[in-house]
């Protein structure tokens, strides 16, 4: 029998919200600037430590570097913080110069700087009021916006910053113009900063969704989904030890039913920033695709609706995860989501789905016709139509679907067939969905309509093919 070692704890998760000051440089000619330069870090030290939800080291940790030439990664990983303000001071007859500096520890990306030129008449006065603007900078950086931190980790331009707000607004709304805006605006940032990572992020996702969820044809679909892909490679290789670009990634990859790829993607992402919220919702998207934990999945999206309640997004999430467990609250939230965006793509289709699952065909039948996707709503309305019983009804908006859109709704013209009964079809579409990297299939293993299908080999080897079962 051989001992078994007791197992190492793991080292706790580093918040985001936490910091470390460290003693400022005394760079002054004659070196007598020291305690100048040691109340400065001490007073933003003790403001800091005012900040609601921000955790602060303590003096005697960040003074114990002092002098000492230590990396500050490895301050950082000491410490247990994400972020590390430095600076300087210099004095040279009656003026003095100030430099403080916001570095994310991790990456060494400097996230804020700013040198102050003041006359050395009062020191103390002189002290405050730069521990004062010090501190609301820091504020801005690490505090606005909490629910998503890392848009705030990256300087960038006015300009730039400015189209990035744009094209996330238009890119929640989730219709079909509003997506192509968004990915104009999203363009324009790569172009007016290719350095920005949060840009390359949301423009992977904002192809990446739009080539799946809008595209009706599969060259543009494919080439869609290689621009998103680009954009996601882009952010990783800009940003390694962030969890963004893994994020974005794991999530285009899946789309392209490459779902072992995206599947190491997204277990990277939640080891680099298990805190980060695109890595969670990335994940805990790709677990409800393959059956994972769905009260895990419902709690997350819950705090997503409390943290961001304008973002229907988060309130489909919601809806989608609750659908496993509770349909009159999934109903609820997949509502409000239309009540935020009446013409987000997908979402009467989704509120359509959860009637039929209620028993409620002609309520079902109402939200389908209300669908903005044309597609969308010929898929709805035929399985609406199935559940009513009009059979020829069904038929013509299956065969309309066919002609019109038979090159990217093939995964929906499979669940239409394996509602009405016919299996091998049934099979055959979702084959070809396959062949046309139709991101539906993603949803194939959990679809309620697919349910008949379990058990036959094609969809046995199919669900394989696509990662989705081992």
């Amino acid at each position: 029998m051989t001992a078994t070692s007791a197992p190492v704890p793991a080292a706790p998760a580093i918040p985001e919200k936490s910091i470390a000051v460290l003693p400022f440089s005394d760079m002054s000619e004659k070196k007598d600037q020291e305690y100048f330069s040691d109340g400065i870090a001490e007073e933003l030290l003790d403001l800091l430590a005012q900040v609601p939800d921000l955790k602060v080291t303590s003096r005697t940790s960040s003074f114990y570097f002092k002098a000492k030439p230590t990396p500050l990664n490895e301050i950082a990983k000491t410490l247990g913080v994400a972020h590390i303000l430095e600076g300087s001071v210099r004095k040279s007859g009656n003026t003095i110069r100030v430099t403080a500096q916001l570095i994310r520890a991790d990456n060494g990306f400097h996230l804020w700087s700013k040198t102050y030129d003041r006359e050395f008449k009062d020191v103390f006065k002189v002290q405050d009021e730069i521990a004062g603007a010090v501190v609301d900078a820091l504020k801005l950086q690490l505090m606005h916006d909490s629910s998503s931190p890392a848009e705030h980790r990256d300087s960038t331009t006015p300009e730039a910053y400015q189209q990035y707000l744009l094209g996330k607004q238009l890119y929640n709304v989730g219709a079909e113009e509003t997506d192509l805006r968004a990915i104009a605006a999203l363009r324009q940032v790569t172009r007016l900063d290719p350095s920005y990572l949060p840009g390359w992020t949301l423009l992977a996702r904002a192809i990446g969704d739009h080539a799946t969820f809008v595209e009706d044809d599969v060259a543009a679909v494919s080439r869609g989904l290689d621009e998103a892909v680009a954009a996601a490679d882009t952010a990783v290789r800009l940003a390694p030890t962030r969890a963004d670009g893994f994020a974005a990634r794991c999530r285009v990859q899946s789309w392209r039913l490459k779902v072992r790829n995206a599947r190491q993607d997204c277990r990277r992402a939640v080891e680099l920033e298990p805190e980060n919220r695109d890595a969670q919702r990335s994940a805990a998207t790709l677990r409800r695709f393959m059956g994972g934990d769905t009260v895990q999945q419902i709690g997350l999206y819950r705090r997503e609706t409390v943290e961001d309640p304008l973002n229907p997004t988060s309130w489909m999430n919601y809806g989608s995860a609750l659908a496993e467990l509770d349909l009159v609250a999934a109903v609820a939230a997949i509502q409000h989501a239309l009540q935020i965006a009446p013409e987000r793509t997908g979402g009467a289709m989704a509120l359509s789905a959860l009637y039929l699952r209620q028993g409620k065909a002609d309520l079902a039948l109402a939200a389908a016709r209300r669908e903005a996707n044309e597609a969308y709503r010929l898929y709805a309305l035929a399985l609406d139509e199935l559940a009513l019983g009009r059979r020829a009804d069904a038929a013509k908006h299956r065969d309309e679907l066919i002609t019109k859109y038979a090159s990217t709704a093939a995964y929906q013209i499979a669940e239409i067939y394996a509602t009405s009964g016919d299996k091998h079809v049934a099979l055959d579409w979702l084959e070809r969905g396959y062949r046309q990297t139709d991101g539906g299939l993603t949803s194939a293993l959990v679809s309620t309509n697919l349910k008949s299908l379990h058990g036959e080999p094609r969809y046995e080897s199919l669900m394989k093919t696509i990662g989705l079962k081992d």
